[in-house]
């Protein structure tokens, strides 16, 4: 999983691998730098996302096999709600919310 990052905007587009091969990125904004990508081979079921009055989703952290992930580097604003898969399931897909001039506003997780 990887997230891209636009100055002035926060975060833009999410780009993940899914066990069987198959890569995606889910806003195909290319204005941004993407980060290092998070790896867990047994799959991500959690996600929280850090908001920023201003400009919306600007950091999002994951947790692999109990090890906490962040894929950013700005820590204004305050962390938002736990997203999580239970019972076993991981993390198959992502939705989100874009506004113009703010980036990415809104996440939410498909589990599988």
């Amino acid at each position: 999983m990887n997230w891209s990052y636009q100055n002035w905007y926060g975060l833009i587009d999410v780009w993940f691998k899914c066990s069987n091969g198959g890569t995606y990125t889910v806003t195909h904004n290319d204005n941004g730098s993407w980060g290092d990508n998070s790896v867990c081979s047994s799959g991500f079921n959690f996600l929280m996302t850090r908001e920023q009055s201003g400009y919306g989703v600007v950091n999002a952290r994951t947790k692999c096999d109990g090890k906490n992930l962040s894929d950013g580097t700005n820590y204004n604003g305050k962390w938002g709600r736990v997203l999580r898969c239970t019972g076993g399931k991981q993390i198959t897909g992502f939705g989100v919310k874009e506004q113009s001039g703010y980036g990415i506003i809104n996440v939410r997780i498909s589990c599988n």
